[in-house]
């Protein structure tokens, strides 16, 4: 089991999405934490739409920073961030050899709009994430390890 670090400005949304989704595709391959630069509560748009989905994530332990995990002494095969490339840069080194991946998405919180077109950016944005979330599941397990680099090169380039 690789152990999976997935990580966002406020862990408030985006890293849950991709936590949720990679646990339930692969679960067999992955252990999930979630953690964030300042972590905030849990967007409420965001439960609602992974809700749609059948997956009730509003219980998710969102509490933790990075540097607390850093401090707990965790270590990480991967670290996936799901922000903005600016936001990336600022995520500490992480203790180990770990494969830093940086899929960039939009801050739910930061969409403009009324509510359904908040809504349906969030839904959006969900779809997405479970994309890529299957797709790095499904190269891993096509071709182990060595997927990591060009997924993360094949992801930067579509999220730009």
């Amino acid at each position: 089991m690789l152990n999976v670090l997935i990580a966002c400005e406020y862990n408030s949304g985006r890293s849950q999405i991709a936590c949720t989704y990679l646990n339930a595709y692969g679960s067999n391959y992955f252990t999930t934490e979630c953690g964030g630069l300042d972590p905030k509560p849990i967007n409420p748009l965001v439960v609602l739409v992974m809700r749609e989905e059948g997956y009730r994530i509003e219980g998710m332990n969102n509490a933790h920073s990075v540097y607390d995990l850093i401090g707990m002494n965790r270590n990480y095969d991967i670290v996936i961030s799901v922000c903005s490339k600016e936001a990336d840069k600022l995520f500490p080194v992480f203790p180990g050899h770990c494969i830093r991946l940086n899929w960039p998405y939009e801050n739910p919180a930061r969409i403009a709009g009324g509510r359904l077109q908040r809504l349906q950016a969030i839904r959006d944005m969900r779809d997405s994430i479970k994309k890529d979330v299957i797709e790095f599941v499904r190269g891993y397990e096509q071709r182990g390890l060595n997927l990591f680099l060009t997924f993360s090169e094949s992801v930067l380039k579509s999220n730009a």
